[in-house]
């Protein structure tokens, strides 16, 4: 007997009786007009019209009424029953206005909410954290359509009722030319076979697919699925928008009645004596929510609306009633006591969380960043990711972008690898904690990086033919016909000869001959800036020969030792001394080194030589801005710089100028003799000072020729 199921009540009857029976539960509707919409739950639990034959039930008997208790178990017993409903499901909007957030997707005019409003739902892909409304907007959609609205689970749902839901739609489409929205929850839970299940009844436009889904379906849906639904991002709740859900929540009546059938399960128990009923004189229980609450609720659920609404309703559970004022009372205390067991630390560790926050581990390190680095660290860390994969990531970071400016890191790295192996969690945070630290603050240089990547791209972009062979010279040679062949023949063993005998001897493919991978651009900016500086230099020391300014050498020479302070002081600062590092140095410090040039040019141009006061004055200010640079160095060093000895530089170069400048204020104010005490002054403490602290003792034959000619020109 072949039987077919009733879209209006879903359930089976025969086939040839079906549109007696469609008739009958069309009738038995309050809306005759509305066969599109979905049917509600009430005509679900009708049972349905399968005969005209009327009741012949006996009429019923006059039975006593029954008593208080027994009413009240008969409403604990039924199904309908709102206390056993979350108050997160009874807030669930039921209109499209009524939703909260999500506003650049649902808001006026937006594609979305268009599509909608006309009925014309495409295949979408709902994708966004838990609690930002995905399942909500799925119940909205259904009620707002004229569409069958059939939901599926990907934890629970199985291959039989996928295959019900789509012969359902095809009976649907067939019978009542009407669409059918199959909703799948949690889609990510479906295997490929499972989702590939969908493809002909999406690509006929038997279902139109909604899934929702917290993973990223670029990795967890089909390609094949994913190409015929359009991918709609959530976004999780702003604290405005879940302390607007709050507060609805305090002012609809669901959440008042959460208290009201608390008294009603309380006054049970009044013949055991545990508790005394509440709210017996049919008084309606207020709520009053302190801003503190509803705020700290807002901002500790991490955009989540489910966690908020469940935690406020476990308060509204548990918090103090005033039985004289029949008011309940929510306080900022009461709802943190109540928050204060929940887990908030939200991380998953295989999902997009995972991959976002060891990159920003890894540009936190690359960046030099140490606080950001222990607080990504301490993020996966905390949220229970691997000690081991984030040992491997530090390994690579020690030599991709720390490299050659530090390789002494790259054994720490693998030293803390071991170390998280023998040791385990919750012990080797501190030694990840320690490494990534040192990686932070140690000098960085990705040139080993980059020349190995263009290693690579000369190998996948060669465009002759095979790849060139190894030469001849160089083969390994361990056989007698090898050797006869030429294999090895005409090689130099390193050690037995010296460079003069070598450098005829190459290593790389004849094609390939001349390559350097570790050759920086051409059009290299910083040496751009470099030369450029040069060359200014040299003009406006012609210029100032031409205008025949009295003190035009001593200047440049003040900035060329200038300059030398500057190339020590970021030498300190990188602790490095690779050519890249010099060449940084070079540019940095020459702007520094080379700001007396334009008031020389001012001098010369506009204010003559008589005028040694202003010329006094404009230099000596100039001057003192590099005093507070040297001075602000020296309080507050660098992080990732040596500071102990940055601190011993930075006060040598404050104590030589700060002598330097008043050797030189006492002979612009004609006082010789303090002059030159200072000035000799000036030349004991360089000759003291870096003999003591051994920096860079190039800098010792300039100070001292600066001091000496200082002194022979007064």
């Amino acid at each position: 007997m072949a039987t077919t199921e009733c879209p209006i009540c879903s359930r089976h009857v025969r086939t040839e009786n079906l549109q007696m029976h469609v008739e009958a539960c069309l009738a038995k509707q309050d809306h005759p007009k509305t066969p599109f919409c979905s049917p509600s739950p009430s005509a679900k639990s009708k049972s349905p019209i399968t005969s005209r034959t009327p009741n012949r039930s006996p009429p019923p008997q006059n039975s006593p009424s029954p008593s208080p208790s027994a009413l009240k178990k008969r409403k604990r017993s039924t199904p309908d029953d709102v206390s056993a409903v979350p108050l997160a499901e009874r807030m669930r909007p039921k209109d499209l206005d009524d939703l909260v957030g999500q506003e650049e997707l649902l808001g006026p005019g937006s594609l979305l909410s268009t599509l909608i409003q006309a009925d014309r739902v495409p295949n979408m892909i709902l994708w966004g954290p838990p609690g930002c409304g995905k399942t909500t907007l799925a119940h909205v959609i259904s009620k707002k359509t004229g569409c069958k609205f059939i939901s599926l689970s990907g934890v629970t749902s199985k291959a039989g009722d996928m295959k019900d839901a789509v012969d359902r739609a095809r009976g649907e489409r067939k019978m009542f030319r009407r669409r059918t929205i199959v909703f799948v929850d949690e889609i990510h839970r479906f295997n490929k076979s499972q989702q590939d299940f969908f493809l002909p009844p999406v690509e006929d436009g038997t279902i139109t697919l909604i899934g929702a889904t917290t993973e990223n379906p670029s990795f967890e849906v089909n390609n094949a699925l994913l190409s015929r639904c359009r991918v709609h991002t959530l976004k999780k709740h702003t604290p405005e928008s879940i302390e607007k859900i709050l507060r609805r929540a305090l002012r609809d009546h669901a959440a008042g009645g959460v208290r009201s059938l608390m008294q009603t399960q309380e006054s049970e128990t009044q013949s055991n004596g545990d508790t005394t009923s509440q709210g017996e004189d049919g008084k309606e229980v207020s709520i009053e929510a302190e801003d503190e609450a509803i705020k700290y609720l807002s901002t500790q659920c991490a955009g989540d609306a489910r966690v908020a609404l469940n935690c406020l309703e476990m308060a509204l559970q548990t918090a103090p009633m005033d039985s004289e004022k029949h008011v309940l009372r929510v306080s900022a205390t009461h709802v943190q006591h109540c928050f204060a067991h929940r887990q908030t630390l939200f991380y998953d560790r295989n999902a997009d969380m995972h991959y976002d926050v060891i990159s920003a581990l890894h540009k936190s390190i690359r960046g030099s960043d140490e606080n950001a680095t222990l607080y990504w660290l301490a993020r996966m860390l905390e949220g229970g990711e691997n000690p081991l994969y984030v040992a491997r990531r530090l390994i690579r970071i020690a030599s991709e972008d720390v490299g050659l400016a530090a390789p002494e890191l790259l054994p720490m790295a693998v030293s803390a690898y071991q170390a998280a192996h023998f040791v385990g969690m919750p012990e080797c945070d501190v030694v990840l904690a320690h490494v990534a630290t040192m990686l932070a603050r140690a000098p960085k240089s990705i040139e080993v990086y980059a020349a190995y990547k263009r290693a690579k791209q000369s190998i996948h972009a060669w465009d002759k033919g095979a790849l060139p062979d190894v030469p001849l010279h160089i083969r390994n040679a361990p056989t007698k016909l090898m050797k006869e062949l030429g294999y090895g023949k005409g090689y130099k063993y390193n050690p037995h000869y010296t460079a003069e005998e070598l450098k005829d001897q190459t290593y790389l493919p004849d094609e390939l001959l001349g390559t350097n991978f570790f050759e920086e651009a051409k059009t290299d900016r910083d040496a751009g800036i470099g030369i450029y500086t040069v060359a200014m230099m040299l003009i406006v020391t012609l210029r100032l020969f031409r205008a025949k300014y009295y003190n035009v050498m001593l200047e440049i020479f003040y900035s060329m030792r200038l300059f030398v302070f500057g190339i020590v002081m970021v030498f300190l600062l990188q602790k490095s001394v690779s050519v890249p590092a010099l060449r940084r140095a070079v540019v940095m410090t020459l702007v520094l080194a080379l700001y007396t040039l334009p008031v020389e040019i001012l001098l010369a141009e506009f204010v003559e030589p008589s005028a040694r006061n202003l010329a006094f004055a404009v230099m000596s200010a100039v001057r003192a801005l590099s005093l507070l640079f040297f001075a602000y160095v020296f309080v507050r060093p660098p992080a990732r710089a040596s500071k102990r000895t940055l601190r011993e530089y930075c006060l040598f170069i404050f104590t030589y100028s700060a002598l330097h400048f008043s050797s030189e204020l006492f002979f612009h104010l004609g006082s010789s003799s303090m002059g030159f005490a200072l000035t000799y002054a000036t030349v004991l403490w360089a000759i003291i000072a870096l003999s003591s602290y051994k920096l860079y003792f190039a800098i010792d034959t300039v100070l001292m020729n600066g001091s000496l000619r200082k002194v022979c020109t007064c």
